[in-house]
């Protein structure tokens, strides 16, 4: 259920944690420019995050990409995903960074 107690779309994968090019559409967003979508998280990630480090729980972590902005931003973060391969990714990622994190 999406916030308006309307039903979420529901996305077609295209391969493992691949999410259909409709998915940004049918949740009423735009794709942004190539780069741009980290600087749009980042943002909002800084607003929800509290300012002092805190512990942040990443469930569906994927490669990580999401995981590494609150680990800059020093707080602990826990990564979970279903898909080890990703998890193998999100390690490298955070690990290439200079940023700890602890991803299963």
């Amino acid at each position: 259920m999406d916030r308006a107690g309307g039903a979420c779309p529901s996305p077609r994968r295209e391969g493992p944690h691949r999410l259909g090019p409709e998915l940004p559409r049918a949740a009423g967003h735009q794709r942004l420019p190539r780069g741009h979508d980290r600087v749009a998280w980042n943002r909002l990630l800084r607003a929800w995050a509290p300012a002092d480090p805190a512990d942040i729980l990443d469930v569906g972590c994927g490669t990580g990409s999401l995981s590494a902005l609150p680990a800059a931003a020093g707080h602990r973060v826990t990564g979970v995903d279903l898909a080890p391969q990703t998890i193998k990714q999100a390690r490298a990622r955070l690990a290439d960074a200079g940023l700890a994190g602890h991803l299963r």
